[in-house]
């Protein structure tokens, strides 16, 4: 009987102890914010990171840690992160034929080129993802896997420089139309293959529109 009273106690303290310090999950909110809501240092290391471009908008990146929240089941906030949303650049690009189905000249089209640069609050800039249309992927990176996939058109290509981790690689999104088709491959800047192990788990979640 004793024994069983001890193991009771030892349950209820065990109980008492979780209720008082819960464990909180991983969370993550983003919200677009106002420019004069960015640290100064952050808008300044992106006019020299980037200089004669201006953000479409900012947004503000906040998570909260995995470990024990205090007492009050409150889990303190990491430093939030600062996220540009900019077009790169605008280039011509002829159209694929030079005339439509009526026999009407095709006219050129501006293609645009998206960027986006995180940064943490002292102006350090950590991640840059910027999306290259089809038309003006750099030959260096796609020739091979083109020519490699003989019927398939290359849609994009989304290129990662990841500071921290001292990442630099490109995603391929490539398709066909007859018989439907998508494909992705995962290259260096020198258009040579990564080994899926070299692949980071979040690169694999990017999708097709960021």
């Amino acid at each position: 009987m004793k024994r069983f009273l001890k193991l009771m106690n030892l349950a209820v303290v065990a109980l008492t102890f979780w209720a008082v310090t819960p464990l909180r999950a991983q969370s993550f909110s983003a919200a677009v914010i106002p420019a004069d809501q960015v640290p100064q240092a952050v808008r300044d290391a992106f006019g020299r990171d980037f200089p004669g471009m201006n953000p479409m908008k900012w947004e503000k990146h906040q998570g909260q840690g995995k470990a024990q929240a205090n007492a009050q089941g409150q889990a303190a906030n990491r430093t939030p992160r600062y996220v540009a949303v900019f077009e790169i650049a605008s280039t011509e690009v002829a159209p694929a034929t030079p005339t439509n189905a009526k026999g009407k000249p095709r006219k050129p089209r501006q293609v645009k080129t998206r960027s986006r640069a995180r940064y943490m609050e002292d102006g350090t800039l950590i991640f840059q993802q910027v999306h290259h249309p089809g038309p003006v992927v750099p030959s260096t990176v796609s020739s091979t896997t083109v020519s490699a996939n003989a019927g398939f058109r290359l849609d994009w290509a989304t290129e990662i420089k990841n500071m921290k981790k001292s990442e630099h690689f490109f995603i391929l999104r490539m398709s066909k139309a007859s018989p439907k088709e998508v494909r992705k491959f995962y290259v260096k800047p020198d258009g040579s293959p990564m080994g899926d192990a070299a692949v980071p788990a979040e690169a694999k979640e990017i999708d097709d529109k960021d």
